[in-house]
């Protein structure tokens, strides 16, 4: 849908920084939750699950890579449908 209104472009604006808001809350809380998860499982000796989170999360966690490439997708059926499955 094209806005062509002055309201239609700033409810559309403000709907794409509200939802990089909630982007950039998803991706810290996944970041923390890895970091959190690897302590908690280098402290009960279980390395390997320890290392394959961090393999997994490696990107994420390399303080040399300081920009990353993020895919969003964004749920576009009705409202009405039952959006789990």
């Amino acid at each position: 849908m094209h806005s062509t209104t002055k309201s239609d472009k700033l409810e559309d604006l403000d709907d794409f920084l509200n939802t990089m808001v909630t982007l950039e809350q998803t991706l810290r809380t996944s970041h923390d939750w890895a970091i959190d998860r690897i302590h908690i499982l280098s402290d009960k000796k279980d390395y390997d699950d320890a290392y394959a989170i961090q393999s997994e999360f490696s990107e994420w966690l390399n303080p040399d890579i300081s920009d990353h490439d993020i895919f969003s997708l964004e749920y576009i059926g009705d409202s009405n449908e039952n959006r789990s499955s």
